[in-house]
């Protein structure tokens, strides 16, 4: 699996994968997706398009209860830069299915570059004024705890 270990819990196959950057994604339960980056510690635009149109169509189309939204938790801890289009492609994507979204988490390292760290911050400006809850912290596995979230089997 690219080399770099999936969060605990989600020592399983990935639900989806982005073979040019390694990117990967598990769908969870309660309905969500948690992602991770590995081998590509640059966000490109390609890698901001496969979670906003594959990750997205996957993560959307899972079965839940009426009016039950998602949880989005994104462990990017190994994340070093971006493209400034991919910042844009994720924002206006969230955007558009802010209704859709219960929580977003990034986990970060405490060591992240200020251009990462910034880029999450700007984003998370215009998410906020949609109305979407975003928060960063460090531990993925005591998150992951808190939020139950586990990978989805029957998929």
């Amino acid at each position: 699996m690219h080399g770099v270990p999936p969060p605990a819990g989600f020592e399983v196959t990935p639900h989806l994968v982005h073979e040019a950057s390694g990117f990967r994604a598990w769908l969870t339960e309660p309905p969500g997706v948690l992602t991770q980056v590995t081998t590509q510690v640059r966000a490109d635009e390609a890698m901001a398009r496969f979670l906003s149109t594959t990750v997205s169509k996957a993560v959307l189309g899972q079965p839940r209860e009426h009016g039950q939204r998602l949880v989005f938790f994104h462990d990017w801890r190994r994340l070093e830069g971006y493209a400034p289009q991919a910042r844009k492609v994720l924002t206006d994507w969230g955007i558009s299915i802010r209704d859709d979204i219960e929580r977003v988490v990034v986990a970060l390292r405490p060591e992240s570059s200020p251009l990462v760290k910034m880029g999450i911050s700007v984003a998370s400006v215009g998410l906020r004024l949609a109305g979407v809850r975003l928060q960063v912290v460090e531990s993925v596995e005591d998150e992951l705890r808190k939020l139950r979230l586990r990978p989805r089997r029957d998929v």
